[in-house]
């Protein structure tokens, strides 16, 4: 019994998804970024991903929401935004809430369904324009 609470507890803990960020233009106003997410699960994921952007000295530039189209298992997508910040100002990136919109729901009581992997991460600006995992 104990190994098989182990092993629902170490699969729902295993990352449910891979982001990475690119950075492609900066028009001054705003930067132009792509979010790419990978689906690491075996059913189809329909991610959002609300994310800080900060500048070197710690300050909140803007917060910023994108909402994926439906993804399948073992595919990734890529959207592109545009954030309210120039790309010379960011330094940092922290991915505050990343979770599929439909609630988890157990025993009478509901929560967000939070995207293990993705949610409450660090990514800091690379000289190459992608932004590293922390």
């Amino acid at each position: 019994m104990l190994f098989l609470w182990l092993l629902l507890l170490l699969s729902a803990c295993a990352p449910m998804a891979r982001l990475s960020m690119e950075t492609l233009a900066d028009t001054g106003r705003y930067c132009e970024m792509t979010l790419r997410i990978e689906n690491l699960k075996n059913y189809q994921q329909q991610p959002v991903v609300e994310f800080l952007v900060f500048d070197s000295g710690g300050n909140t530039l803007t917060k910023e929401t994108v909402r994926f189209d439906p993804i399948m298992p073992g595919k990734s997508q890529e959207k592109r935004t545009y954030v309210r910040a120039s790309c010379k100002q960011m330094a940092r990136v922290h991915v505050t809430d990343a979770y599929l919109p439909e609630l988890y729901c157990s025993g009478g009581w509901c929560a967000r369904n939070l995207l293990v992997g993705v949610n409450d991460r660090e990514y800091v600006k690379s000289s190459t324009g992608y932004w590293l995992d922390q």
